[in-house]
């Protein structure tokens, strides 16, 4: 074990312990333990806290890949680590309050399937919009983000309606390219 100390850089107990030796393609450390990889912050903090308890895993605290300091590695579930990152995009979804055209994702307007949300309100925009709910209350935007103002309706044969700035940007674009 002390080729495993030998590759952790402690300057501070309380600070990371950066990992100075290899590491995978994800940044994390690795060690050979018994002819086997393994992560080396795994491996430290089994010898100083314990194994990692079943349908756990562990949670850099610090954000920082390189660290072994385990007061900075907490037990977690798999959903758990992946809400706390800050790059993840489930995470990054999770910490959304609004949709993309503004309404709120609060109880009464919001659909959900699992994991997935919905906007209500968006959805009526799109039902309204195809034509298949005309008693909905009309929409303010296109799902583009214009306005829905009768200067900017076309009105189809099927009875939906259809924004003429999406429809010029479409034109545009075909004969650009």
């Amino acid at each position: 074990m002390n080729s495993l100390w030998s590759r952790v850089d402690i300057q501070n107990w309380d600070e990371c312990w950066p990992w100075i030796a290899g590491c995978d393609d994800k940044g994390y450390g690795q060690f050979r333990v018994e002819e086997k990889i393994r992560k080396a912050y795994a491996v430290i903090y089994e010898l100083m806290v314990g194994p990692v308890p079943s349908g756990l895993e562990l949670d850099h605290l610090c954000r920082n890949r390189l660290c072994v300091n385990p007061n900075h590695l907490e037990a977690v579930t798999h959903q758990q680590n992946l809400l706390r990152s800050p790059t993840a995009i489930c995470a990054v979804n999770a910490r959304k309050t609004h949709c993309v055209r503004g309404h709120a994702f609060d109880e009464a307007n919001t659909i959900r399937r699992g994991t997935a949300r919905e906007c209500r309100a968006c959805k009526a925009c799109r039902y309204q919009l195809s034509g298949a709910s005309p008693g909905r209350p009309k929409c303010e935007r296109c799902n583009r983000g214009h306005e829905m103002a009768d200067k900017n309706l076309l009105k189809r044969k099927d009875g939906g309606r259809e924004c003429k700035q999406c429809k010029a940007d479409r034109y545009q674009a075909s004969k650009n390219t």
